[in-house]
């Protein structure tokens, strides 16, 4: 669930010097609520909010 497994993924990278991405359509949740309120969440302070499209143009693949 983006607001509740992700997060506790992303957010230990980010506080270890990784740089993190969250993939709005790669994650969800139990509704689009959370999901959503999830992703903000995450934007505010830990890293950027990518559609796949563009985590394959950061990524050059």
């Amino acid at each position: 669930m983006t607001d509740v497994c992700c997060d506790a993924s992303a957010k230990p990278a980010f506080s270890r010097g990784y740089e993190t991405w969250f993939v709005s359509d790669a994650t969800g949740s139990g509704n689009k609520s959370q999901h959503l309120a999830g992703l903000k969440c995450y934007s505010f302070a830990y890293g950027d909010v990518l559609k796949t499209t563009e985590v394959l143009d950061r990524l050059k693949l």
